[in-house]
């Protein structure tokens, strides 16, 4: 999506599109909020609880980085680590993947398969 500001602050129904997850993330009781930003933060200020933790990304590297970066910063770390996209890679991929009919004969499951994957990959610093 491409748009001149920041994308949550396109409307939906007359709000904008942040004002709706926030309002659910408070009425589902979920205590911790993140919010990642980028370079139109100021955009934001006025949607934000006073208690809501910001992230800046100021590269532009999609959505799934500044998840890790979201997740990092609700867990008390500066950066993302390796058990960050561990947490995050199955939930992500597991509905991309199509496992033949052997496959799934077998009882082998997608979360199975990202976390062989997971183990196969080199990650820098152990």
């Amino acid at each position: 999506m491409k748009a001149p500001g920041s994308k949550v602050m396109c409307q939906v129904l007359f709000r904008p599109m942040l004002s709706w997850v926030l309002d659910n993330c408070k009425g589902a009781g979920i205590g911790s909020v993140c919010v990642v930003v980028g370079k139109n933060a100021d955009d934001l200020k006025g949607l934000l609880p006073p208690d809501a933790a910001v992230a800046v990304q100021a590269e532009r590297l999609g959505t799934g980085h500044a998840t890790l970066q979201a997740r990092a910063l609700l867990h008390g770390r500066l950066a993302a680590t390796r058990e960050d996209v561990q947490a995050l890679t199955a939930p992500v991929l597991r509905h991309r993947l199509l496992l033949s009919f052997a496959a799934e004969a077998e009882g082998k499951r997608p979360d199975a398969l990202v976390a062989a994957l997971l183990d196969e990959l080199p990650f820098p610093g152990g």
